[in-house]
């Protein structure tokens, strides 16, 4: 998730690629911002990916499935916290807070996973959860607006709800 300031910064960089350019550029230069773009994000879980197992239970590092725990509580504002399991020493806490509804509700699964996070990372996350008694939440976290993670948990509690934020990782 880009907050806003973010957003119009990358904004005022793509304006000034363009200006005083002729109208019939525009195309080329965009598609090549876009390319450039393409290739830090890639860049960047390229160098995520060095730390990641080499085998997983679907024997591919780039795509393993993992499991974990989470727990979400607010109103209006509140927090989400994951535990995942990586394998080895990798297992990782997440903690980051959110715009959401009312909710409060904690549960286990599991998820696929692209890269293993880094400690003191920070990642954005989208949620939405529904239970009453017993329900489902789902988790993505992203970078750069590519998601690289999930969690698909039972849950038990009260929500339906759904909510995107910010947060960090931490080694256990």
């Amino acid at each position: 998730m880009k907050d806003a300031k973010q957003f119009w910064e990358e904004q005022m960089k793509l304006g000034r690629v363009l200006l005083g350019k002729p109208v019939s550029e525009i195309p080329n230069l965009l598609k090549e911002a876009h390319e450039q773009r393409e290739k830090e994000i890639n860049q960047a879980l390229t160098d995520m990916k060095q730390d990641a197992p080499k085998e997983g239970l679907l024997g591919k590092s780039s795509e393993t499935w993992r499991f974990g725990s989470v727990s979400t509580g607010g109103f209006i504002r509140g927090d989400l916290t994951a535990h995942i399991n990586f394998g080895g020493s990798n297992d990782m806490t997440f903690s980051g807070t959110m715009w959401t509804g009312p909710q409060a509700i904690a549960g286990g699964g599991g998820g696929m996973w692209s890269v293993v996070p880094k400690n003191g990372q920070k990642m954005d996350f989208h949620f939405g959860a529904a239970s009453w008694g017993a329900g489902e939440i789902q988790v993505y976290w992203s970078i750069n607006g590519t998601v690289v993670g999930q969690l698909i948990a039972l849950v038990g509690g009260a929500a339906i709800s759904g909510g995107s934020g910010s947060g960090k990782w931490k080694k256990d």
